[in-house]
């Protein structure tokens, strides 16, 4: 199975204090423990690292920083870049659902996710359902 991690998963899996920390950190294990491969995005550690560092901490982002570089090492994370095309795919979507409360890296993560063939994602986030994935946990 493969699993695209969206920005609030990472936030819960990386800080303790967040209120959904131990739902998602089960779920992370869970997902490991059934040799689950990951996908992110360079846009939603971008993110990630942003809202750590301000919500959290500095040392909280290089702690993130630390476990994706881990991660990637051991092959468990696949980071994707997002090309141009992926960019106009994803502006695409943001002006369509103007009704919806989609981040342009939201709509970065579904052209992505898509493209990979990606069904299940691993979020807080329920918007992702509204684009036809499912939602973990």
């Amino acid at each position: 199975m493969v699993v695209f991690v969206d920005t609030s998963a990472w936030l819960a899996i990386t800080w303790s204090k967040d209120p959904h920390h131990r739902e998602i950190a089960s779920a992370w294990t869970d997902l490991v423990n059934d040799k689950t491969r990951f996908i992110t995005s360079n846009e939603v550690l971008g993110e990630t690292y942003t809202r750590l560092k301000y919500d959290s901490g500095h040392n909280q982002a290089l702690k993130f920083h630390a476990l994706i570089e881990e991660a990637r090492a051991q092959k468990l994370v696949l980071v994707l870049t997002a090309i141009e095309e992926t960019y106009t795919e994803a502006w695409t979507i943001f002006e369509k659902y103007s009704d919806q409360r989609f981040s342009i890296v939201d709509c970065i993560s579904f052209v992505l996710a898509q493209k990979k063939g990606v069904k299940r994602i691993l979020t807080l986030v329920s918007d992702f359902r509204i684009m036809g994935f499912e939602v973990l946990p």
